[in-house]
């Protein structure tokens, strides 16, 4: 006889499980966010024994490589000492997504860049730059404000735009250069111009709004420029492992200085893989000059690998990749990326995998 089947109450109010659909890979992690800081609010006045903590809940993507700049742009956006702040940890992420080594990613291009004011202001974004050169967040905007005012846009001189085929005996071939606007930001410094209309001085007219006080956040962008021109002459050049080793070690003390112990323990790993490919390279005799280009690939390859850091049971708000059999002990389990195709993820099978189209007929 077959088994009577009870029927089961459906609790009107039960959002134990909850589908959210948005446009865009951000919005699901700032929906997650607005939603986190709802649990929590909710059970404010629980029992803080069994309140719900940030520790307790565990976010799950397909694809930790597409999700974690998002994670970082959503929930780090907020200051410890705002309400808004959540704790958080990444798991199953490689040293290329981290800011200090996208910025050492871009140094490392500096011969093929324009240097572009964009490309100053992604530098400048990171912690540890801002450091190096003694600037706040708040003084690289103001610095971005004169900088845009004063017309800078690419080139750091007529001999750097040679590259790109403005000839430095052309009719305004430093125009837009940052020589160009640091002309006119000096000049403006040394005049006490407050107005905006001046006359100009020398054929250079003079960026008005800077003042005495503002020295230091001058110099720390005259000390970067000085910087980025002692880089290129350095990264034009070849040279042998064991120099190239000592010329890099001076590129990350140039550029980057670490804020926190994260940061000093993210740049002891970043400069492991390039002391044991010296080395290899000592093993294998290789005392040849080798092109930047070489070095910057072999370098960055390595610092891919997933194997460098795997961390898991971070404080806070665990972000991991959604993977079989791994245990998620959480009171709350959240899955971003749940799009058709990439969960469950489909492989496209290799055509000259034999052994794999033999199994598939077995």
């Amino acid at each position: 006889e077959p088994i009577p089947v009870q029927p089961t109450e459906v609790v009107m109010q039960d959002h134990s499980i909850a589908i959210v659909q948005t446009h865009s890979a951000q919005r699901e992690v700032e929906v997650l966010h607005d939603q986190i800081l709802a649990w929590l609010d909710a059970e404010a006045e629980t029992d803080e024994a069994k309140r719900l903590k940030p520790s307790d809940i565990m976010v799950m993507v397909p694809d930790m490589e597409t999700f974690a700049p998002h994670i970082h742009a959503v929930f780090g956006r907020f200051a410890s000492h705002d309400l808004r702040h959540l704790p958080y940890s990444v798991a199953d992420t490689t040293p290329r997504t981290e800011p200090i080594v996208q910025a050492l990613d871009m140094l490392l291009q500096l011969p093929q860049l324009r240097i572009t004011r964009l490309e100053w202001q992604s530098l400048f974004e990171v912690d540890a730059v801002r450091a190096r050169f003694g600037l706040e967040e708040t003084d690289v905007a103001q610095l971005d404000t004169w900088l845009e005012g004063a017309g800078v846009r690419w080139g750091l001189d007529t001999q750097h735009r040679k590259t790109w085929g403005i000839a430095p005996e052309l009719v305004g071939a430093n125009q837009n250069s940052w020589l160009f606007g640091l002309e006119r930001l000096l000049l403006g410094y040394a005049t006490g111009v407050t107005n905006d209309v001046a006359n100009p001085w020398q054929d250079t007219l003079p960026q008005s709004g800077i003042g005495g006080l503002d020295a230091r956040l001058v110099d720390g962008l005259l000390q970067w420029l000085r910087h980025v021109q002692l880089a290129l002459s350095t990264l034009r050049q070849e040279h042998t492992p064991s120099a190239w080793v000592h010329v890099l070690r001076q590129l990350m003390d140039m550029f980057f200085k670490p804020s926190n112990d994260n940061d000093e323990r993210l740049i002891e790993r970043v400069m492991a893989p390039l002391e044991t490919w010296l080395t290899e390279c000592q093993l294998a005799r290789l005392d040849a000059p080798l092109p930047l280009v070489v070095v910057r690939e072999h370098w960055m390859a390595q610092l891919q690998q997933p194997a460098m850091q795997r961390r898991f049971f971070g404080g806070g708000v665990q972000f991991a990749t959604l993977m079989p059999m791994r245990s998620i002990p959480f009171k709350a389990v959240c899955l971003l990326g749940m799009n058709d195709g990439d969960y469950p993820r489909s492989q496209t099978p290799r055509d000259f995998d034999l052994m794999s189209e033999a199994a598939q007929i077995d």
